[in-house]
């Protein structure tokens, strides 16, 4: 098996790669497509019109993003595991920190200019947090 990032195996990666990303479109559907989407409705002019390809390319997204986040925790979570001594803290922690320093203010400083909902803008932080989170924790399990 071919080992990358220490005594980390590319096995172990795309596992989690997998699961953070099936686990991103089930929290993107739940959360942006199903629980938060009618905020869209409230600024039309801000929309492009969807269909299978806005579908299919935002999915491509989120299936990159499960990857980038499992390779992004092989790199550099896999430590903060050994120095909390367990998975849960330490996958909730990286997946907190990860939001915080990424989503989070660029969703904010875009929501600032863009003529979005602030419902809809609501909707994509909580995804952005699930999302991390939910990462960091399969990442924490299947790579640490």
């Amino acid at each position: 098996m071919l080992v990358i990032f220490g005594e980390i195996g590319i096995g172990r990666i795309l596992l989690a790669g997998a699961g953070s990303a099936v686990a991103g479109l089930v929290i993107a559907w739940t959360v942006v497509a199903w629980l938060f989407h009618d905020y869209q409705r409230l600024t039309p002019a801000t929309w492009r019109p969807e269909g299978p390809r806005e579908y299919f390319l935002s999915s491509c997204v989120t299936l990159a993003s499960g990857f980038a986040f499992a390779v992004l925790f092989a790199m550099t979570g896999s430590t903060l595991t050994s120095r909390m001594g367990h998975w849960l803290p330490a996958g909730l922690l990286f997946g907190l920190a990860c939001f915080a320093a990424l989503p989070l203010p660029a969703i904010l400083s875009q929501a600032l200019f863009v003529n979005l909902h602030r419902g809809f803008v609501a909707g994509i932080l909580l995804n952005s947090l699930l999302f991390c989170i939910t990462c960091g924790v399969i990442c924490a399990v299947l790579i640490a």
